[in-house]
């Protein structure tokens, strides 16, 4: 399960030398320094410089002479700033204004701070390393006192794409994993101009600048998530912009127009791969949160924030072998929680569906409920993850619809009507008890998932075939919209309760006309989907064939 966590954690460098033989003054006199990051929309280096990363300091006082020239400092990735050596505030010195930098360049130790810098972004970003080496970090602080900790904010000031591919028809989504994706016509290096007339409150317009040649840029083709990318701001003249290769295939994606890229905003590119071409949806919001402050630890803290900004408002819980044991969702203000869960109830449908209010702990890090959910009463956050109780885990389904809704999507439900039981698939109990009613003689239950259509077949002794539309509402919502349509035996339209099958495939149909949930099961080589209808009337387990 992927996770990704918004922490800002100032917290306090223990600086340990000598004063006494190097010859400086009390403690007192220590240049303490932490960071964060000011809380972005990313995924990575979102509100901490990455563990082992440089930054580079400078410190001058008042008439802007230099005290303390380039220092260089390491990131300990939870706010820590050290340095191979200490520095100190001058006599008579009680603050300092500040100049830091996270830069893919070389700055030479205790030299004066430059005018400009140059940082590079490195054009294969297929690793975090070179993706986080790319991301250009700055920082001004106004007052570096004496005497305290003094926390660094720093702030993006490149521009930000994320790339999520999705199978359109004639592909899947482990197909999609082998296409080689390229950002294409953009400057790989940033000219960042220091104006020490600049605040802490305007360092957001500091200028930054593209240079150098256009080079292509490598990023990851992922499907169940965004692929991230940094470029340098900058604009880029219509035409080819991102490029998807796969073998002898080579699809482009171009810009109609010009398109301006700006210092601290994200672009998100969401592009479903079809076997006769692209199409390409997108949006684009400030990579900076400003709704949030990074000075409010509680914002860090709170599970709620967590839960929206970590896409665990909905989702599955499973137990430790990855089987899925119930689905649940919050409402949009996560004061109540709906379950759905799998299992035998009194009504012999074999799902429990519930909804109950939701309270959060007083330290904000846990959110509990009064029923439980699959043996589980409460979501915590312990040490940057969300934890269940009962040995139970939790992930946010990411890309169940479009997983299951791949054009080429062939999914079964086998029946063993002997033995009275499902060899592949499965079914709730109240759609098990009709099919292996007298009189009927299903084996063989298919989904098929086209285009636009959503096709149910069944098999022997009759070929039914059941075609519906279908709509996808979110990442882990479907609706299925019953057409009408239906064919047995050839391309004769049949009357909807024709054949011994009568009233059977109907009444499941019947039942998933509104909202469908749908959920993958993780254990194993093999996609299977559950089907879990929103009003409470039954579920499917499917298998890919």
């Amino acid at each position: 399960m992927r996770k990704y966590l918004y922490f800002a954690l100032a917290l306090v460098m223990s600086a340990c030398n000598n004063t006494d033989e190097l010859g400086y003054g009390a403690k007192d006199s220590e240049i303490r320094l932490t960071s964060n990051v000011v809380a972005s929309r990313a995924n990575t280096q979102a509100t901490q410089i990455a563990d082992g990363e440089s930054v580079y300091v400078w410190l001058e006082n008042e008439t802007g002479d230099k005290s303390v020239g380039a220092w260089k400092l390491t990131a300990g990735g939870n706010g820590e700033l050290t340095g191979e050596t200490q520095k100190y505030f001058p006599d008579g010195t009680e603050n300092l204004k500040s100049y830091a930098i996270h830069a893919n360049t070389t700055i030479e130790d205790d030299t004066a701070l430059p005018s400009e810098v140059i940082h590079t972004v490195i054009a294969d970003q297929k690793t975090t390393d070179n993706y986080i080496k790319s991301d250009l970090l700055y920082s001004i602080k106004d007052e570096v006192k004496k005497g305290v900790e003094n926390t660094l904010k720093f702030y993006h000031m490149l521009s930000k794409l994320e790339v999520k591919l999705i199978a359109g028809e004639g592909y899947t989504a482990e197909e999609l994993k082998a296409f080689e994706v390229s950002i294409l016509n953009t400057n790989l290096n940033a000219k960042l101009t220091i104006d020490k007339t600049k605040t802490e409150s305007d360092v957001l317009e500091t200028t930054v600048v593209a240079e150098g040649d256009k080079t292509p840029i490598s990023i990851n083709a992922f499907t169940d998530d965004y692929a991230e990318a940094i470029i340098v701001p900058q604009t880029i003249a219509a035409g080819d912009f991102i490029k998807f290769k796969s073998g002898e295939k080579e699809l482009i994606y171009k810009l109609d127009n010009k398109k301006v890229f700006e210092a601290g905003k994200k672009y998100k590119y969401e592009v479903t791969i079809k076997r006769s071409g692209i199409s390409v949806t997108t949006s684009e919001v400030t990579w900076t949160d400003n709704q949030e402050s990074q000075d409010a630890p509680e914002y860090n803290l709170n599970i709620n924030k967590y839960i929206v900004m970590g896409n665990l408002s909905s989702g599955a819980i499973r137990d430790a072998d990855g089987l899925l044991k119930a689905y649940y969702f919050f409402d949009a203000a996560l004061e109540n929680i709906t379950s759905y869960v799998i299992g035998k109830t009194d009504d012999n449908t074999d799902l429990t569906v519930k909804t109950q209010s939701v309270t959060l702990s007083e330290d904000k890090k846990t959110i509990s409920w009064t029923d439980a959910i699959a043996g589980t009463t409460k979501m915590s956050l312990v040490d940057a993850n969300i934890v269940l109780d009962s040995g139970m885990t939790v992930d946010s389904n990411l890309n169940g619809v479009a997983d299951f809704l791949a054009a080429d999507g062939h999914y079964e439900i086998k029946i063993d009507r002997g033995g009275k039981k499902f060899t592949k698939g499965e079914m709730c109990t109240l759609f098990k008890n009709e099919l292996f009613n007298e009189g009927v003689k299903i084996e063989t239950i298919e989904l098929n998932c086209g285009e636009k259509m959503f096709a149910f077949t069944t098999m022997p002794d009759y070929y039914t075939s059941y075609k519906n539309t279908r709509e996808t509402l979110a990442k882990d919502l479907l609706k299925i919209t019953w057409t009408g349509e239906f064919r047995m035996n050839g391309d004769s339209p049949m009357n909807v309760n024709a054949g011994q099958e009568t009233g059977v495939i109907k009444n499941m149909f019947d039942s998933y006309h509104s909202t469908n949930i749908l959920v993958t099961e993780i254990k194993g080589n093999v996609s299977t989907f559950y089907m879990i209808n929103k009003d409470n009337k039954g579920w499917f387990k499917v298998v890919r064939q």
